[in-house]
């Protein structure tokens, strides 16, 4: 006994949908895997000559649109001239979405950072280098209709942990008498559980202390 075609047809009504769905998937990791890291890497460092001066370059991206973790290696930003201004090996962040969709507030799970550095150096009329080196955008002149900004107020964050392992930060200061230059490294912290809503119980304090016993 055979079934009649039409029949067969509408047993079969569900592989249209599963195949839309397959694909769809699919799309999205090739999006993911492939394509968002390579759009990153490619238009990354032409997006930051728009508001940065210099050089910037970029090792290599990668991105888990199944963890949704972006991570960042070997950046480095130059000052056009061979000086170095701020560089690191590894840079990884690991968002939640769906957190913050049903949370109300931005959510990252980490923000990790390995081996960076930073040059700060002020001219004798003290001015900061990486200031300079950033694009200053022209402002337009508010029109008389314009209403006056509200107040500034930071948006709700939660962070699981921010951590930062073998920073750098090299200082010179040309505006005293002897000019002063200071290197402090390498610099380790972690951050947990830090929140910025109004209602969380945020008491912090942070404090450190160089190997010369110097106080921050």
């Amino acid at each position: 006994m055979t079934s009649h075609p039409e029949n067969r047809r509408k047993g079969r009504w569900w592989r249209w949908p599963l195949m839309a769905l397959l694909s769809l998937g699919l799309l999205y990791l090739l999006l993911g895997f492939v394509l968002l890291p390579l759009t990153a890497k490619l238009m990354g460092p032409g997006l930051a000559r728009d508001h940065l001066r210099g050089e910037v370059s970029v090792g290599a991206v990668w991105v888990n649109p199944l963890t949704f973790v972006i991570s960042v290696k070997n950046f480095a930003w130059t000052d056009g001239e061979g000086g170095e201004l701020a560089s690191f090996e590894h840079f990884r962040v690991n968002a939640d979405p769906l957190g913050s969709l049903f949370s109300g507030e931005w959510q990252v799970r980490e923000i990790a950072l390995r081996n960076a550095s930073v040059d700060v150096h002020i001219d004798e009329e003290g001015r900061i280098n990486l200031a300079e080196a950033v694009v200053e955008k022209t402002e337009t002149p508010p029109s008389e209709e314009s209403t006056p900004e509200a107040g500034f107020s930071i948006p709700a964050l939660w962070l699981g942990e921010l951590s930062v392992e073998g920073l750098a930060v090299r200082l010179t200061d040309l505006t005293r008498p002897e000019p002063f230059e200071k290197v402090l490294a390498p610099i380790h912290f972690r951050i947990e559980n830090f929140h910025t809503k109004q209602d969380a119980d945020n008491r912090y304090a942070f404090s450190a202390r160089t190997r010369e016993e110097e106080e921050i």
